[in-house]
């Protein structure tokens, strides 16, 4: 506040306070002229909070003109929200209990931009000692607050990365009091890690003056020391971890300390470098490259896929598909260069015809002499693409014949019946609603389990008499639909639906033994060339309608759907 109180000091002396007590703003021109011209916002108001001179920059800054500034109040160009935050501050001002204070101000300008800035308002007083006018001075602090966020914005992305990390991560004051500990750290050791006063509390009591010799040799050279030791976890059990640590520059004596769990490599007594070690162990695909993409490190599994590409490439994209070659140079890494991190769905290809669905992310990581490099790890997603696969199929299908089920086939029919309005050739399609004659004697007469073999077989002979386009689906029960996409007239489809009507005629081997079923279809016409202008409800009501004057016909019989005859079928 020492700018800030020169400033008002300075006012209040230059202003000449009249025999009432009122301060004289026109008693010195070169106080105006310091005032209009300074390169800070600068305000003077009254107790109400009227204005009683503004300069033109903190006008800029508002984004009004000044007459308008003039003319209003500093209540107006304020932020209710810090309003509320400052009236504990002006009344406290204005009771003489403090000379001035400091506040944070968002202006919105007309234009919707937004601007920030720092405000340290002190009274002026008159021969009374009581404030009469109110001075602010206002810094443009937007580029600060810019920065700040992006600050704040990097700072979550790290804490996400370390609390996703499966290595333990610690940082300690220069006594080893615990500052903060990731979510792996905390597993690691079964306790709330952040209340610990000294990290040597984690470690064994018989490794602890090794870890302090080895910690206290290594600082003289201000490299990385590491160590391998017991860790102790809150239920008593030990593992054996190495840990690896720094001292921050700067004489913070801040460290930071890495933990791996390397109890399994220690009990096989297997001497590796602790990254080395971790990623070997993983079944990922693990890569570490310079800020080109270049390679500079592949895990086992990195090395399998590497050695079966016929490609001479350091170049990290060598390992996926074109499209995902693609979205890695537009999307990925300019994404990962700019803050830090990505992910994304991609595709590994590393042999020909082979193509491996993978979850990959993207780290950038500091080294110790200031450089960087990126990490990428990417996991086989092909289980979870086949289960995501299987709840579809599930949706959309009829489980025992693994057809098309009622939600897929209404979904074409509607896809169809918008391609047919967009048509200008006269397109037709055609829905023939299928329903079985007797079959209700073989599920009477041999089991459901025989009736469902016989479903399954008339789902063949269906899907045997359509062309790749069509569809056939089977709504439940006895009950299946054809959908012709397109059909000539109505002519071709009822040429459609006496094959069908022969196909299912033929007798099915139910349990060796021939058993007769039949078959009797109803035909609605939809498209340009029909005359109907319909939905796909109402054309599925209309073959349905067709099919129950099959039915009374007798088996076997083709009906096709004439509205003079069914009446117009409602949507």
């Amino acid at each position: 506040m020492a700018d800030f109180d020169i400033e008002a000091q300075s006012t209040r002396r230059d202003i000449d306070l009249g025999a009432a007590g009122a301060p004289d703003l026109t008693a010195d021109e070169t106080l105006r002229g310091a005032f209009d011209a300074a390169p800070l916002g600068m305000a003077i108001t009254r107790v109400d909070g009227s204005f009683v001179r503004v300069n033109q920059h903190l006008c800029e800054l508002m984004g009004h003109a000044h007459d308008d500034v003039v003319a209003g109040t500093y209540v107006q160009f304020s932020d209710a929200a810090e309003l509320e935050a400052e009236a504990p501050l002006v009344r406290a001002l204005l009771a003489g209990e403090i000379d001035g204070y400091e506040v944070r101000k968002r202006y919105v300008r007309p234009d919707g931009d937004v601007r920030h800035g720092l405000m340290r308002v002190t009274g002026i007083r008159a021969t009374d000692r009581r404030v009469q006018l109110l001075f602010g001075v206002v810094e443009d602090i937007t580029p600060r607050v810019a920065a700040e966020r992006e600050r704040d914005r990097a700072t979550e992305q790290l804490r996400f990365v370390l609390d996703t990390s499966p290595l333990g991560m610690v940082l300690t004051d220069e006594s080893g009091r615990v500052l903060f500990a990731n979510t792996a750290e905390q597993r690691l050791t079964g306790r709330d890690v952040s209340a610990i006063d000294d990290m040597l509390e984690l470690i064994h009591p018989d490794d602890r003056e090794m870890l302090l010799r080895k910690i206290a040799r290594d600082l003289t050279t201000g490299d990385l020391w590491r160590v391998r030791c017991r860790s102790l976890h809150s239920s008593g059990a030990t593992r054996w971890v190495d840990i690896t640590g720094r001292v921050e520059s700067g004489g913070t004596g801040r460290t930071v300390v890495v933990t791996a769990d390397v109890h399994d490599e220690v009990l096989r007594q297997q001497a590796v470098e602790q990254f080395q070690a971790l990623f070997a162990t993983l079944t990922d695909f693990v890569a570490m490259t310079d800020e080109h993409g270049d390679v500079q490190y592949l895990n086992r599994v990195g090395e399998i896929y590497g050695a079966a590409l016929d490609s001479d490439s350091d170049d990290l994209a060598r390992f996926f598909d074109a499209p995902s070659r693609l979205t890695l140079a537009n999307e990925g890494w300019p994404e990962v260069l700019e803050h830090g991190f990505w992910s994304g769905e991609l595709s590994i290809a590393p042999a020909a015809g082979l193509v491996i669905p993978v979850s990959l992310v993207l780290v950038r990581c500091a080294t110790e002499h200031g450089g960087s490099f990126i990490a990428a790890v990417a996991r086989d997603i092909t289980a979870l693409k086949e289960a995501q696969r299987r709840l579809v199929e599930q949706a959309t299908h009829d489980q025992l014949t693994g057809l098309p089920n009622r939600r897929l086939v209404l979904d074409r029919i509607q896809n169809a019946l918008a391609r047919a309005e967009r048509a200008t050739s006269g397109a037709e399609l055609a829905l023939l609603f299928v329903d079985l004659d007797g079959f209700k004697a073989i599920n009477d007469d041999h089991g459901h389990d025989a009736g469902d073999e016989v479903l399954v077989a008339v789902g063949r002979r269906l899907q045997g008499l359509i062309r790749e386009g069509d569809t056939v689906a089977r709504l439940g029960g006895d009950e299946f639909l054809l959908l012709l996409d397109p059909v000539g007239s109505t002519d071709d489809a009822r040429h459609v639906a006496e094959r069908v009507v022969a196909a299912l005629v033929q007798p099915f081997d139910v349990r060796g033994a021939p058993a007769a079923i039949g078959a009797s279809v109803g035909i609605a016409m939809a498209g340009a060339g029909s005359g109907s202008d319909i939905g796909c409800e109402a054309l599925l009501k209309a073959a349905d309608l067709a099919l129950y004057d099959a039915k009374r016909l007798g088996k076997g019989q083709v009906v096709a759907y004439d509205p003079a005859r069914h009446g117009r079928a409602a949507a």
